[in-house]
């Protein structure tokens, strides 16, 4: 059963264009760059990850696996569930049906922050902003449920990289 939660927003990605599929934008190398030195400041404040879980679009994916490799996982489950416009009842059901205690989702705004609103406050009014990169923890004693869930730390990029130092 999830007992802390750790919601990351995918890193700097490159702009979209009016041809390129959405789902399809990758990570800037500024993004890559970035991402590496939050991943490690990640790894100082919550070094007991078990699990990935991600949304399935490229950008998302090459967030996961930087976040994986600093923390020696070698597998990422994705789900439609995390992809813009995400089921917040399905995430919730399949979160709570792994074996882990730790676990990290990537996915896309706004539909992190009004999980984690959902988590925390029980409702889908002003979700949480999480910029590019920037994550937060979330615990839960009895499993992740509307409403019963604490925030323990909401972090900026930039916050998480300077712990890297």
């Amino acid at each position: 059963m999830v007992k802390k939660l750790i919601i990351i927003r995918h890193a700097i990605a490159e702009e979209p264009t009016g041809d390129m599929n959405d789902s399809e934008r990758v990570l800037t190398n500024e993004g890559i760059k970035q991402m590496k030195l939050a991943a490690k400041g990640l790894k100082k404040i919550c070094p007991d990850i078990e699990a990935i879980v991600s949304s399935p679009y490229a950008r998302a994916t090459a967030t996961a696996e930087i976040v994986a490799a600093k923390f020696g996982l070698r597998d990422i489950l994705t789900t439609s569930s995390l992809e813009p416009g995400m089921d917040r009842t399905t995430l919730l059901r399949r979160l709570n049906k792994l074996p882990h205690q730790c676990v990290a989702i990537i996915g896309h705004q706004p539909d992190l922050g009004l999980f984690a609103n959902l988590l925390i406050n029980g409702n889908l009014y002003s979700p949480f902003n999480l910029k590019k990169g920037g994550m937060m923890l979330i615990s839960a004693h009895d499993g992740l449920m509307r409403a019963s869930s604490q925030l323990d730390w909401f972090l900026t990029p930039k916050q998480l990289r300077l712990l890297a130092r």
